[in-house]
């Protein structure tokens, strides 16, 4: 896993910044099967590094599932609107800037209070919740430039406030579905879905926006696409989630 994972990473991301070329191959075929070793000596070990059997309980997966989906929509929109709001709607890296902050403003307020309503109505409903608010915050970015900036800075907000309400739920879900000596093992997993999540939504992003022309408009209406994808899953997943006992 220590070598396999990032070889996989690395590969992916050389096959989206530079096409396939024979090194990116070679990196993200022998990343797969490295980490295809690794996960097959894991279930079968009776003394694990990382518990894998967990994966097999339906409602940590989802969990963790749903925490790499909004991973992904919010690395890859870290990523994505800076280069969106410069290159497509011509703004200067610092107002920019302050348009992530309020997407950052966003999720700050809503921390502090989504562990609080995942405990009073369950993970489900607070990540469905969540998940939709991170769809809505995403979608209307199609239609642009026909919004204002004020438009624009309260969708980012919306999207702030989705990702901490979709997020926080479904990490309360998959610790919540182990015991408490398997709980380290949980945090390896959610850890490790968070980061592939990530670095997926990443990738993609970087993909879609090489491969298309300099200056072409399809490239980001693409990106968007995508971002609207990976929010419109965890929408999806979030329904697996435990709902209030």
């Amino acid at each position: 896993m220590g070598f396999g994972l990032p070889l996989l990473l690395y590969g992916a991301a050389e096959i989206g910044a530079s096409g396939l070329s024979s090194t990116a191959l070679v990196a993200f075929a022998l990343g797969m099967v490295l980490t295809a070793i690794f996960i097959r000596h894991a279930r079968k070990s009776t003394e694990p590094l990382i518990d894998m059997r967990l994966l097999g309980r339906p409602g940590f997966t989802m969990a963790v599932v749903t925490a790499g989906l909004t991973g992904a929509a919010m690395y890859g929109g870290l990523l994505f609107f800076p280069l969106y709001f410069q290159d497509a709607l011509q703004q200067t890296p610092t107002e920019a800037g302050l348009m992530l902050l309020v997407m950052g403003l966003g999720s700050a307020l809503a921390l502090p209070f989504a562990g609080a309503l995942t405990d009073q109505r369950g993970p489900a409903l607070i990540c469905l919740a969540g998940s939709a608010l991170l769809v809505i915050g995403t979608a209307p970015f199609l239609a642009l430039p026909l919004l204002p900036v004020v438009g624009l800075a309260i969708l980012l907000l919306l999207r702030g406030i989705g990702l901490a309400l979709a997020q926080m739920p479904a990490m309360t879900a998959a610790y919540g579905a182990v015991e408490k000596n398997e709980t380290g093992d949980a945090a390896t997993l959610v850890n490790i879905g968070q980061r592939l999540g990530g670095a997926l939504g990443a990738i993609t992003v970087v993909i879609i926006l090489e491969q298309g022309p300099p200056g072409d408009g399809a490239g980001f209406q693409w990106a968007l696409v995508v971002l609207l994808a990976f929010a419109s899953a965890a929408l999806f997943t979030s329904r697996g989630l435990p709902s209030k006992e």
